[in-house]
């Protein structure tokens, strides 16, 4: 939880948290047909387990998060290369 406990958030994982996004999903189209209301949110969201950073830890994350920046820097080129579209193949002719 490196970029967690980072920011210094407390993380809450939902109940079955393979189905959060379905879950959520479904919250937004209840509110948006207005069957749902924002402050009921809360009750359709069960925690599961809470996660809080641990201050004492803060030390060593700054100094490992401090090496993000420099990761994008010296990967960002290699990036754009691997998700540059690439070029169609010409189709091979058979043999007559």
């Amino acid at each position: 939880m490196l970029i967690d406990e980072q920011r210094y958030r407390t993380i809450e994982r939902l109940v079955d948290p393979m189905h959060t996004g379905l879950r959520g999903a479904a919250l937004l189209a209840g509110i948006a047909l207005g069957d749902v209301r924002r402050s009921d949110i809360r009750a359709h969201t069960p925690v599961e387990t809470t996660f809080t950073p641990d201050a004492a830890n803060r030390a060593e994350y700054d100094r490992l998060f401090a090496e993000f920046p420099k990761l994008y820097k010296t990967q960002k080129d290699m990036f754009h290369r691997l998700n540059r579209p690439s070029r169609k193949q010409q189709p091979q002719q058979s043999a007559p």
